[in-house]
């Protein structure tokens, strides 16, 4: 077993590095803060503190640099993130080692708000525990999102694929960078997973997993292309992101040919995401509202023309 104490100064990869040693054998995870957590945080805080009376100063003494701020220093954040143990699985196979499991995670955040003056208005405690889902492969891994962001007094996460609101394109021409001309066309290449193929693009794409959900819900079409094309990894839920991409950015033909790509691989059990890998995304679900989003665009005109360079490509 790993060390308690360990625990604060490894990382998710390092820690399926460590366990793919004993591979063949279910994995405990030991308690304990998370590398980065601080450790001061309780409902017992909130009773030291006292609206109208302690000063944004004070708490600063109290507490230390927070972990999130608002808009001049308006209110300040602070959350500790404990793990309560669990347990990963480790396979090795074809020269290559992967991970999964699940582990209870217990989260607290504390918000602090300020009047102008500087004075304490209220002092908010929110405890949240939950399991989260671990994913590697070699010396690289992930988890599931964490279920209460301790840094911002929303904490929400996204919203689910069925309760987003698109901005539709309008048609016309659209600009499209030189890196990403061949997504525009349609003849991005992506890695075949396989049950010994894949492991480095894999990796990579797990590694970005993150990002990519994040991307994908800020709408931000050019750098999810870029990272899914760069990755390199052809997992079903890759090749929706180009698709969601594309459509995103108008391509109507491009989205179809992507999308059309995400379901032959989700009918494929190697090829299509699992569990957590998937960042919260039922990609089977997802196409068939997708395609119908891009017909609508398609017979509204709403379908964008790609120009590069100054020269009009249908």
């Amino acid at each position: 077993m790993v060390p308690v104490r360990m625990r604060r100064y490894i990382s998710t990869g390092a820690l399926l590095a460590v366990v793919a040693l004993m591979a063949g054998c279910p994995i405990p995870l030991p308690s304990g803060y998370t590398a980065s957590s601080r450790e001061n945080i309780s409902a017992d805080v909130t009773v030291q503190l006292e609206a109208g009376v302690t000063t944004r100063e004070e708490v600063l003494l109290l507490l230390g640099e927070p972990d999130g701020t608002g808009p001049d220093d308006a209110w300040l954040a602070y959350g500790s993130v404990y793990g309560e143990g669990g347990v990963v699985f480790v396979i090795c196979a074809g020269g290559g080692c992967g991970g999964t499991g699940s582990e209870k995670m217990e989260y607290r955040r504390l918000v602090v708000t300020f009047d102008e003056h500087g004075l304490m208005m209220n002092a908010e405690f929110v405890n949240r525990e939950c399991w989260e889902g671990i994913i590697g492969m070699g010396s690289a891994g992930g988890r599931s999102p964490p279920c209460l962001q301790i840094s911002t007094p929303g904490g929400a996460q996204a919203a689910p694929i069925s309760d987003q609101t698109d901005t539709v394109p309008q048609g016309g021409e659209i600009l499209i960078p030189d890196d990403l001309r061949e997504f525009a066309r349609g003849k991005v290449e992506l890695v075949l997973p396989g049950w010994v193929t894949g492991f480095g693009a894999a990796i990579a794409a797990g590694e970005h997993s993150r990002l990519t959900r994040e991307l994908h819900d800020n709408r931000q079409w050019q750098e999810l292309a870029r990272t899914v094309i760069n990755d390199k990894y052809g997992d079903d839920l890759r090749w929706y992101y180009l698709g969601r991409a594309a459509e995103g950015m108008g391509l109507c033909d491009s989205a179809e040919v992507y999308y059309g790509i995400s379901k032959e691989r989700s009918d494929r059990f190697k090829t299509r995401c699992l569990g957590i890998a998937c960042s919260g995304i039922s990609v089977p679900d997802a196409l068939e509202p997708r395609l119908r989003a891009v017909e609508a665009m398609r017979v509204a005109g709403k379908c964008s023309t790609a120009r590069f360079n100054g020269i009009i490509h249908d």
